[in-house]
């Protein structure tokens, strides 16, 4: 600490003071890159994640949904359940396409791409199953029926797949929202308690080389009136004598 002491209290106090600021200053652009940080994370949450997962879960509820109604035709002939087929298949696509729209991730995008062209095989195969029904070949009908159903297992499998990689990356940026939240955090500590530092050293300067000496002076100067006051007093008095 010796080029401390041989600083000037004039230069000490700057040094002090100029920590002090770039410490307050540093904890502020600290704080708005972790906020601006954090509102970035949010929005693509909110505009991008939430939506996707939302596609997902529709993209598979509406690929359960078309499942039974070739078989309910199979059954008793009603072209109803054909005509149902058809509004789950056209809601599938909708919100198909809306994924894509969203996900511009790669991975997911290549999930979305297997499970385009995987429904596309098997609304292909679904509809020669109809198309023989609708023949009266039932029995052919039904073989190439059981075929499909294998098809639509794998076809769930993907959509399902698709579902949890969007609840996965929800859970990832929670995960990381709460990492940045523990860093923030603990970056403001550490700046309160710099902050805390450089004030003690500072007001400890101060006292000891502003305040003490100014002290000491007032003292110094204390006595030397009373000197000064005793000794005219003790003048005065040998005057009056003579």
């Amino acid at each position: 600490m010796n080029w401390w002491r041989q600083l000037g209290l004039s230069t000490r106090i700057f040094i002090i003071l100029f920590l002090l600021l770039s410490t307050t200053f540093g904890m502020g652009l600290t704080s708005i890159w972790y906020a601006d940080q954090f509102n970035k994370m949010l929005n693509r949450v909110i505009v991008e994640d939430m939506a996707a997962l939302q596609a997902s879960r529709e993209i598979e509820t509406e690929l359960a949904n078309q499942k039974g109604f070739v078989t309910y035709y199979f059954l008793d002939g009603d072209p109803k359940w054909l005509n149902e087929l058809a509004v789950h298949r056209r809601a599938f696509m909708n919100w198909l396409n809306q994924a894509f729209k969203i996900d511009k991730k790669p991975a997911q995008r290549a999930l979305l791409n297997q499970i385009q062209s995987k429904y596309e095989k098997y609304i292909t195969e679904k509809d020669q199953v109809i198309a023989l029904y609708q023949d009266g070949d039932r029995q052919a009908g039904e073989a190439l029926h059981w075929k499909v159903r294998e098809n639509f297992f794998e076809l769930n499998g993907l959509c399902i797949q698709y579902m949890h990689a969007n609840e996965f990356n929800i859970k990832q940026v929670q995960a990381i929202s709460h990492l940045r939240l523990k860093r923030i955090s603990t970056a403001a500590v550490i700046f309160m308690v710099a902050s805390l530092l450089l004030v003690i050293l500072l007001a400890f300067v101060m006292i000891s080389q502003v305040l003490a000496p100014i002290r000491r002076l007032s003292k110094k100067a204390s006595v030397s009136d009373t000197m000064a006051s005793s000794g005219n007093e003790q003048y005065s008095q040998s005057h009056d004598i003579y």
